[in-house]
């Protein structure tokens, strides 16, 4: 299957039992595809690193949107992405616009991003990686 760039969808699923008031939202942003995964790959991990404490900070302390608040990198057998994952009592539409007003903080904040602390998250990045040898 072929997703257009700028694609939106949406699977809803209804849960058998009506007394279960939780929903879950998976936001995904598609990053890359194939076998040239090397440059993606690195970027979409610097993202990730720069972005999950104050993904988990904002979406789950701040907001307290639900108890279950993840993101990071979600790859797949011939893709990758960025995932949010949010489960909570809140319906998936509300989680949507909350995951889409984080990401335009995000947006903010690196554009506003001193070299310096660019440079520490690579570092930061690699270090982590050359642990991981």
């Amino acid at each position: 299957m072929i997703i257009p760039p700028g694609s939106n969808f949406v699977y809803k699923h209804t849960l058998g039992d009506p007394a279960n008031i939780n929903h879950a939202i998976e936001y995904y942003l598609h990053v890359g595809h194939g076998m040239d995964f090397a440059t993606p790959d690195q970027k979409l991990q610097l993202f990730a690193q720069m972005t999950d404490e104050p993904a988990f900070d904002q979406l789950r302390a701040k907001e307290q949107l639900g108890y279950v608040v993840w993101s990071g990198v979600r790859p797949a057998a011939v893709t990758m992405g960025l995932s949010v994952l949010i489960q909570s009592e809140r319906d998936p539409e509300y989680l949507e616009t909350r995951i889409n007003s984080f990401l335009l903080k995000v947006n903010t904040a690196l554009e506003s991003m001193s070299n310096k602390d660019f440079e520490g998250h690579k570092r930061s990045l690699i270090n982590a990686r050359l642990e991981k040898l």
